[in-house]
C-alpha cells in the first residue's frame, strides 16, 4: 500500500517509538536489536514515510523487552483501514 499509514501501522509505530525513548535507546541502538540501519527506524518515524515494523520486527521487540507481541496492538480493534491523517 502506498501512502500514509492505516491507524494500526501508526499505532505500532508509535508504541515501539515510546518503547524506545522510555528504555534511552537511540535509532542505532534499536537499529542493532533489529537488524537494520538506523535510516530504516527513522524512516519509520517519520510520519510521512510507509517504512513500518513487520511481524518479524514485533518478535524481536517483545523478545528483547520481555513483552508480549499483542502489547504492540491496540485492546480494540480500529473501525478503519484508511490512513489516519497526519498533523
Amino acid at each position: 500500500m502506498d501512502g500514509p499509514l492505516t491507524a494500526i501501522e501508526q499505532y505500532m509505530v508509535d508504541y515501539v517509538r515510546n518503547l524506545r525513548k522510555q528504555n534511552k535507546l537511540s535509532q542505532k541502538e534499536l537499529g542493532e536489536i533489529l537488524g537494520v540501519d538506523q535510516s530504516f527506524i527513522a524512516k519509520v518515524e517519520m510520519k510521512k514515510d510507509v517504512s513500518k515494523y513487520n511481524v518479524n520486527h514485533i518478535n524481536q521487540l517483545a523478545l528483547y523487552f520481555k513483552v508480549s507481541p499483542k502489547d504492540f496492538l491496540p485492546s480494540s480493534p480500529f473501525r478503519s483501514m484508511k490512513p489516519k491523517k497526519s498533523v
